[in-house]
């Protein structure tokens, strides 16, 4: 079962905010077009493309930190970095809907907010594993 003194752990608390943060980042524009010349703006969200594999993750991901399983959700963590690293190098499969217009490209406020969550979806994982084998001593004079 679900221990609630578990759950009341900070590094817990901000892994589970940083996957909230990745779902809310996937539904906000991740990449922004805009041409002043043509009065042309248009944004895209990361869920129209490969973002429906990152929810599937961030979902499993979830259950595993809300089961006591930390350590395990380094793996979908990590495939959701992944990702978000094919779209910061193609910039998804968006290029192939607006070719025309890649010079205009910008990146939209739900990419930064991907990418924060994504570095806080791993303190839990990283804060467990440190804590099973690095045992910090200290000594009071």
């Amino acid at each position: 079962m679900i221990n609630r003194s578990y759950l009341k752990q900070k590094i817990v608390i901000i892994s589970l905010i940083g996957l909230l943060l990745i779902v809310i980042g996937n539904f906000l524009p991740v990449i922004e077009i805009e041409q002043k010349t043509i009065d042309y703006n248009k944004s895209f969200a990361f869920f129209r493309y490969e973002g429906k594999y990152i929810l599937l993750l961030v979902l499993f991901a979830f259950f595993l930190i809300l089961f006591k399983e930390a350590k395990a959700s380094i793996l979908p963590i990590f495939c959701v970095s992944i990702l978000i690293g094919y779209l910061i190098m193609n910039k998804g499969s968006i290029y192939t809907e607006c070719s025309s217009y890649k010079e205009m490209f910008s990146w939209g406020y739900g990419f930064y907010i991907l990418i924060i969550g994504n570095l806080l979806a791993y303190v839990a994982p990283i804060g467990t594993i440190l804590k099973e084998h690095v045992s910090i001593k200290i000594t009071r004079k």
